[in-house]
């Protein structure tokens, strides 16, 4: 297969396997590799089934036959480049198995961690998708993932022509808006040590999974600082 220096185009067909990896600070990426769609398709459209079902109340036929078609799924491969910066967003992910990480790149090629997304989150950069503006950010998967994919067009469509979806999105929203807010009023006012505890608290599930410095990056302190709480036996009292 031939190399390509190329990042993501992001691509809607059934379950492609998307070979990537770092060399040099340059994204490589092969070509993709076809798989069997049908038995991950029914496994992966029945988590977002029953997610949907739970916030909204929607029927398993109303959801076969309206919200099912606009959701493709797909593997990706650790360290695959969903968005590049520079790029605008025209998809919204539901992440099914996998880890993923929203992060920027400063002019000293220092990366800055926004957000994570892992099982039952939405994977989308915000603002791009919002504005039709590039994004400023790179959307990228740090495990290999399973994610229902949606094209922009198809999810707002849906937004306007079911009520159910339409609150259900409307509700989510609103609640990131106050994450949003909180996460801003504790970067400027919370201690590093009061940092690394509320986001044990909200991402301890998966913890174990980030490397050390990347929550660092997260919680914006330095690699340094975290290892030093980390090693304060006191740290939880």
């Amino acid at each position: 297969m031939l190399e390509s220096e190329q990042v993501l185009n992001k691509c809607f067909c059934p379950l492609e396997f998307l070979i990537c990896s770092y060399l040099d600070n340059n994204i490589k990426i092969t070509n993709c590799i076809q798989d069997s769609p049908k038995p991950l398709s029914s496994f992966m459209h029945r988590i977002l089934f029953n997610y949907i079902s739970a916030k909204a109340g929607m029927t398993l036929q109303e959801f076969e036959e309206e919200i099912q078609p606009i959701f493709t799924p797909q593997k990706f491969e650790k360290k695959t480049i969903l968005l590049k910066q520079g790029e605008i967003c025209n998809f919204v992910g539901f992440c099914i198995k996998g880890l993923t990480r929203t992060y920027s790149v400063d002019d000293q090629n220092q990366k800055h961690i926004l957000s994570f997304g892992f099982e039952n989150y939405w994977i989308t950069e915000r603002e791009s998708y919002a504005l039709d503006t590039p994004s400023e950010h790179f959307i990228q998967t740090l495990e290999e993932s399973e994610i229902l994919m949606a094209k922009k067009s198809e999810f707002e469509e849906m937004i306007e022509s079911n009520a159910l979806f339409r609150t259900m999105i409307t509700n989510l929203k609103e609640a990131n808006a106050i994450v949003t807010y909180h996460k801003v009023v504790s970067m400027k006012h919370d201690s590093a040590e009061l940092k690394y505890q509320k986001f044990m608290k909200k991402f301890h599930e998966i913890t174990q999974r980030i490397p050390q410095h990347m929550i660092a990056s997260y919680l914006g302190i330095k690699p340094e600082t975290l290892s030093r709480i980390r090693k304060n036996p006191n740290r939880n009292k």
